[in-house]
C-alpha cells in the first residue's frame, strides 16, 4: 500500500519514479566486505582505498570481457557476469595504474554503467569514465570543472562494429590496439549521453535507431527489477539488479575484512580416552611353576 500510494503521488506532481520500490541501504564499507572474496584492496595515495579483482589478466579492461550491452528502461545497461560487477560497473570509478593495471575507485551513486561514449559510420566506442568525473544535478564535470571528454584518450576506447554491439562476447570483437587510433580520431564523441530522472540515472549513449539499422534487430527496452542479494542477471524481458542505496561512510576499513579468516578455525576435539578395562586374574594352581 505504502510503494502505491508513493507511486501516485508521483504521478499527481507529473513525475514517475523510474524505480518505486524500496532500496536496500548500505555504506561504502559494504563494498570492502562483499568484494574482498574476489580480489584485494590497497590504500591509494590519489584515490584512498581502491579494488583490484584477481580474475584480471594482461589486456583485460573494464566493460569488455565478460559482459554485454543490454537496453533497459534506465538506457544501455552492462550486463557483467563476474560475481563483483554489480558494484564495479555500476558504481565508482576505473583508473588504469601504470605498472600495476585497472583498479576500481569506489562511489555512492548507481548507474547502469559509466562510460564515455563515441561514434561514426561504422564503429561505436566506450571508455570507463575515470576517478573525478561526477555527474551532479544532470551535468557531467571532471576535477571541478564542467568536461565531457574526462581527459580520455584513443588508448582508453574500446571500438567495436556497429554490427557487433549487441554481441554477447564483445572483447572477441573490439578492435586491434594498432587500428584504435585511426578510428578515434574518425569519431565524434556523443554528447548528451546521461540525464537524471528523480534519483535514477538515464544511460542514452548511441541512438537505439543506429543500433537497429546496422543490426537488423528491432531493441526492446528491459525491465531492470531490484534483487536483494549481491548480483545481476538478465532474463527475457528484464534484468535483475542490486542496486542499494549507498552512504558515503565507511566505519570499518578494507583491512578488517582481509586480515579476517575465510573459516574461523573449529576448535579441536579432545580425544576421547577409552577407560582402561580391568583384566581378569587369572589363577594359577601351584603344580602350573613346578617342574
Amino acid at each position: 500500500m505504502k510503494h502505491i500510494l508513493i507511486a501516485a503521488l508521483f504521478l499527481f506532481l507529473g513525475q514517475a519514479p523510474l524505480f518505486a520500490e524500496e532500496q536496500e541501504e548500505i555504506t561504502v564499507s559494504t563494498f570492502y566486505e562483499r568484494l574482498t572474496p574476489y580480489g584485494s584492496w590497497t590504500e591509494d595515495p590519489d584515490y584512498g582505498w581502491v579494488f583490484q579483482p584477481k580474475e584480471i589478466e594482461v589486456g583485460w579492461r573494464p566493460y569488455c570481457d565478460n559482459g554485454h550491452w543490454t537496453w533497459t528502461d534506465a538506457g544501455w545497461y552492462w550486463v557483467s557476469d563476474y560475481k563483483w560487477g554489480w558494484a564495479c560497473f555500476h558504481y565508482g570509478r576505473w583508473h588504469n595504474k601504470p605498472h600495476r593495471g585497472w583498479v576500481w575507485v569506489p562511489d555512492c551513486t548507481w548507474g547502469p554503467a559509466w562510460v564515455s561514449w563515441r561514434e561514426c559510420d561504422t564503429h561505436i566506442g566506450w571508455a570507463a569514465l575515470p576517478p573525478g568525473a561526477t555527474f551532479t544535478a544532470g551535468v557531467f564535470s571532471f576535477r571541478g570543472h564542467v568536461d565531457i571528454e574526462f581527459g580520455l584518450g584513443a588508448g582508453d576506447f574500446i571500438f567495436v562494429g556497429c554490427n557487433r554491439f549487441l554481441d554477447i562476447h564483445l572483447h572477441r570483437h573490439a578492435t586491434p590496439r594498432k587500428q584504435v587510433v585511426n578510428i578515434y580520431n574518425n569519431t565524434t564523441i556523443i554528447k548528451n549521453t546521461y540525464v537524471q530522472n528523480n534519483t535514477t540515472i538515464i544511460n542514452n549513449g548511441v541512438s537505439t535507431k543506429v543500433i537497429e539499422k546496422h543490426t537488423g534487430r528491432k531493441i526492446q527496452a528491459s525491465k531492470i527489477e531490484s534483487v536483494h542479494k549481491p548480483r545481476e542477471s538478465q532474463e527475457p524481458g528484464k534484468v535483475n539488479s542490486y542496486r542499494p542505496k549507498v552512504r558515503n561512510e565507511a566505519p570499518v576499513t578494507p583491512k578488517k575484512f582481509q586480515e579476517r579468516p575465510d573459516r574461523q578455525r573449529q576448535p579441536e576435539r579432545p580425544q576421547r580416552v577409552r577407560p582402561k578395562q580391568p583384566q581378569p586374574q587369572t589363577k594359577h594352581r601351584k603344580a602350573d611353576f613346578e617342574d
